[in-house]
């Protein structure tokens, strides 16, 4: 039995949340277990179309499309009260940092994805939010 779409995703948004942090964002993700059912909803959507075998700059167009069609608009600054996102620009216009969260995205599905019953582990999915730290604490 292979990872669950789910648990990929699970996985990927805490990749994200340490790339965040390297890069110093200013508004980093939340927990897993702390972010909205709709972001939840749209990262499970994104391993998916990884699986599919979309590429980096169709899923990025597809969640351009997903953020819009929930009122969001692109802004300089990351802001979730008034719906502006940074990242709401064609592929090409992404920042250099962005593009490669995205391709550590695809590279973490891809590898997951691959892994079998063998290497399977407990689920992770059920852990509590406090269970997954930051090195640093």
């Amino acid at each position: 039995m292979n990872l669950s779409d789910e648990e990929i995703a699970f996985i990927v948004h805490e990749t994200n949340r340490a790339m965040q942090a390297l890069f110093g964002d200013d508004m980093p993700s939340l927990p897993w277990h702390w972010e909205p059912h709709s972001l939840r909803d749209s990262t499970v959507a994104g391993v998916r179309r990884v699986r599919m075998g979309l590429t980096p700059e169709q899923n990025h167009e597809l969640w351009c499309d997903y953020k819009t069609a929930q009122g969001w608009v692109y802004g300089p600054d990351k802001d979730n009260e008034k719906k502006t996102h940074p990242c709401l620009v064609p592929w090409d216009q992404l920042p250099v940092k962005e593009r490669a969260k995205v391709r550590v995205f695809y590279a973490v599905v891809r590898e997951l994805a691959a892994i079998g019953e063998e290497c399977r582990k407990p689920s992770v999915t059920s852990a509590e939010p406090s269970a997954v730290t930051s090195p640093s604490t």
